[in-house]
């Protein structure tokens, strides 16, 4: 894995952890190996099991995640090179290096799957590799569906066991946390059986690429056009794909209709064939993994990006705004918000006892609270849901504000349309009060058939007129009421994690030209926060303006930044004279400390 050495290692991300001693006609010197199985010979495979607690019915989706490889090798070789060989033989020890193991845990509740691989640091050719799958993971979200929320964030819990793990005698390695969290889709909601088993291939396809010594491509992404149905997700599996979009992807994995994504192809060929099937005329495809994703020396790169989806993600942004106020708009095969929550209306009339049947009050009451949660839930989806929410779209795609590193942006985009299709976002979710009036307009049919399904109910008919009143008045109001709890709870959640976005790096600066300057915005929004109004009148709330205090700090050397926080701080100072409770006091007085 070293370029001087390997012209493939300019353009793939080999899995590969450490350096070693290698001599050439120059001397001693140091350099990187992949991390890799031998290339298996004619008639030989590289072969895995599970462990024995796995339940039946999930181990042919592990089957196909594991020999969905083979559609590569078939392809290039004309033979299978893994192999799914069912479960750990009794009395094999996890660690044992004769065998790669597919670790199922159902006991621990965490939600990320992980890779790690024992190889030998001069040669990086691997005896073992570890798949660590928790049952929790692939339920995810129907656990999402079915209480509107992930209740805890167990991928930080996983992370700091790990850190304490150890494997062979050495810390334990791991290749990549592929979480659960990132998956939520409604798929879960609608077939939760068979989305887990989706999802289980598509996990296990990811973590053995790893095994095989492939690392992460977070621009895979850009392959993929929303708006032509016949381009792939991605150019890679080893990308953090959308499941939205991703989603139906393994289907026939391990199978000739699998889809062939190029970069695996030419990487597997690299890795197990010295590159003989990557021909002159091959395409070169794009790259970045985990150091460029996170790296900010020297300027960012903005296509690197984990979990988006499309050729430009500040374009997949606006078009995410645009799923959520313009009922009308698709981003590939997502419809909008509103079309979604009439579905939700629509797959309760196909579930729901016939009208003549429902004879109770509290059988209409818990109906309303049903489809409440649900229309709330769906809301919460395209707000804040994982990986195709606009809060990570947007704090994902904020690093696009600051300074390019050289080569990062393909010559035909315009830089500054990109900025400014960002900026634009923050703009309008800084004075987010409300979904679009189209949304709410959309939706009065859907009420209406809430409405009219009441008002056949046996109940209705035998109730008083009093009794019909109330109901018709609580179920007519049952959409918008769930919207407007969205906006009142998610949205200040949402604008938190935009601002907590916002710090100030010095060896990434926010991009200025002498007519735009992205520091000032940035301040902007700080400002807006922290002494700004809403539309309607309101503050921020003590948390949204908590954050911004704090990212404020990262601008201490900032003339403006020292004029906003003392503005801030004497406006607190005037608010907390008219306080009328102790919780409230004790927040405004943290938030003081915060400004000093």
């Amino acid at each position: 894995n070293d370029p001087l050495m390997n012209p493939f290692a300019e353009r793939f991300g080999f899995l590969s952890s450490s350096l070693v001693w290698a001599t050439s006609g120059m001397g001693r010197f140091q350099t990187a190996v992949a991390q890799r199985f031998p290339q298996p010979g004619n008639g030989e495979t590289i072969d895995w099991y599970v462990t024995g607690n796995i339940p039946a019915e999930f181990i042919p989706s592990v089957r196909d995640g594991v020999e969905g490889w083979n559609r590569y090798s078939q392809k290039m070789w004309g033979r299978d090179f893994v192999k799914f060989k069912g479960l750990l033989p009794e009395g094999v020890k996890i660690g044992d290096p004769r065998y790669n193991v597919i670790n199922w845990d159902s006991v621990v509740d965490a939600s990320s799957a992980y890779e790690s691989q024992a190889s030998d640091p001069e040669t990086g050719i691997q005896s073992h590799s570890l798949i660590y799958l928790p049952y929790a993971w692939i339920m995810i979200g129907q656990e999402f569906w079915e209480n509107g929320q992930i209740t805890q964030d167990r991928t930080h819990v996983l992370k700091e066991a790990i850190d304490r793990a150890q494997f062979m005698g050495r810390k334990l390695e791991v290749n990549c946390f592929n979480e659960g969290e990132m998956a939520i889709t409604p798929a879960a909601k609608h077939d939760p059986s068979t989305m887990a088993k989706e999802l289980l291939k598509g996990v296990l396809f990811h973590e053995v690429g790893h095994a095989l010594g492939i690392g992460h491509n977070f621009k895979g992404s850009l392959e993929w056009n929303p708006d032509d149905a016949s381009s792939h997700f991605s150019s890679t599996v080893m990308d953090y794909n959308q499941y939205q979009v991703e989603g139906g992807a393994f289907d026939g994995v391990g199978l000739a209709t699998g889809p062939l994504l190029e970069y695996d192809r030419q990487i597997l060929s690299a890795l197990y064939n010295d590159g003989r099937d990557i021909g002159p005329d091959d395409r070169y495809l794009p790259y970045c993994g985990d150091q460029h994703a996170d790296s900010r020396a020297g300027g960012v790169d903005p296509f690197c990006i984990r979990y988006d989806a499309g050729q430009d993600p500040t374009v997949q942004l606006e078009r995410t705004l645009q799923l959520i106020q313009d009922p009308k708009s698709t981003l590939g095969s997502t419809k909008s918000m509103a079309s979604a929550i009439e579905t939700v209306v629509e797959n309760f009339f196909a579930a729901a006892p016939a009208p003549n049947q429902v004879r109770a009050e509290f059988e209409i009451a818990m109906t309303e609270r049903l489809v409440g949660m649900q229309v709330l839930t769906m809301a919460r989806f395209y707000l804040a849901g994982g990986a195709q929410g606009l809060n990570y779209m947007l704090s994902a795609n904020l690093k696009s504000l600051l300074t390019f590193r050289a080569g990062t942006v393909p010559p035909h985009l315009d830089v500054l349309d990109l900025r400014q299709r960002v900026a634009s976002t923050m703009d309008h979710v800084m004075h987010m009060e409300s979904f679009s009036p189209e949304t709410y307009k959309s939706l009065e049919n859907a009420s209406q058939k809430l409405t009219t399904w009441l008002q056949t109910t046996t109940w209705y008919a035998n109730a008083s007129a009093e009794a019909r009143e109330k109901r018709e008045k609580t179920i007519s109001s049952l959409i918008s009421s769930a919207l407007k709890q969205a906006e009142s709870s998610i949205l200040p959640s949402l604008r938190i994690r935009q601002i907590s976005s916002l710090a100030r790096t010095p060896s990434a600066p926010f991009y200025m030209t002498t007519a735009l300057d992205y520091e000032v915005k940035a301040l902007a929004w700080l400002k807006q926060a922290l002494v700004g109004t809403l539309p309607s009148g309101p503050k921020y709330s003590v948390e949204e303006r908590s954050a911004a205090a704090r990212i404020l700090g990262s601008f201490s050397i900032v003339p403006e930044a020292r004029e906003i926080r003392v503005q801030a701080h004497a406006e607190v100072e005037q608010e907390l004279k008219t306080v009328s409770s102790a919780e409230e006091r004790e927040r405004l007085r943290a938030l003081l400390v915060l400004l000093r």
